[in-house]
């Protein structure tokens, strides 16, 4: 990857976009983790965590009456806990990864880095290891509530990883089909309304990484 100055051209080594991603889930569940962490640091578990946050989960809904599934404050904020840093992980991995090509885009488009190697839909490969690890935080997640809650976290984020990885195949493989618009919007649709398709993503990510599966590389550009 090379970056301009004005002076001259300075060649930079970079990660592969695989590797960028990968390193996106792992800081997104180190990111996540934080809350445990200071929990953990307060000499506080789960419980204590939550009998402090009852009050305000009361508070939120107007009366303990309106908890969605019949459940107690206590018991709402006890499942918050639990989940919130898993959540967490797989939306900063979303937002991290968008934030991540935009500023590409943006450097590309003012030419402070060059167009080569910008074609995601071919290119995007996560790491074999990062299969290690997913399946490493899915087997944690039969452990105690607190690494339960820890590995969750972990495979929440690589989860949205190869979701990622997975729709960047199916952009490669479409290329050229005559109805590839009409098949993506309705896969996007799909997403939008529930999360199975996303399941299925990160599957064909997964398989991609162990066996490369077909795509096409991007069109020259006109007048190239």
């Amino acid at each position: 990857m090379l970056f301009r100055s004005s002076e001259d051209t300075l060649s930079v080594p970079a990660y592969s976009k695989g590797q960028m991603l990968a390193w996106v889930a792992t800081i997104s569940a180190l990111i996540a983790l934080v809350p445990l962490t200071v929990m953990a640091m307060r000499g506080m578990d789960v419980d204590d965590t939550a009998r402090q946050l009852a009050p305000a989960i009361r508070a939120f809904f107007r009366g303990e009456s309106n908890i969605p599934y019949a459940m107690s404050a206590r018991e709402f904020a006890r499942m918050a806990v639990l989940a919130f840093p898993a959540m967490f992980a797989a939306s900063s991995t979303l937002m991290l990864a968008f934030n991540l090509w935009l500023a590409a885009r943006i450097a590309r488009t003012s030419g402070v880095m060059d167009r080569e190697d910008s074609d995601i839909p071919f290119e995007l490969r996560l790491p074999r290891d990062s299969l290690f690890v997913l399946f490493g935080a899915i087997a944690a997640c039969t452990l105690g509530e607190m690494p339960r809650a820890i590995a969750s976290t972990l495979a929440a984020s690589f989860l949205t990883a190869y979701a990622l990885h997975g729709l960047a195949v199916v952009h490669g493989f479409l290329r050229g089909n005559p109805v590839r618009s009409a098949l993506l919007f309705g896969l996007y649709a799909l997403i939008a309304m529930m999360a199975w398709p996303l399941l299925l993503a990160a599957a064909i990510g997964m398989f991609d990484s162990l066996i490369p599966l077909t795509r096409h590389k991007a069109p020259p550009p006109a007048g190239a």
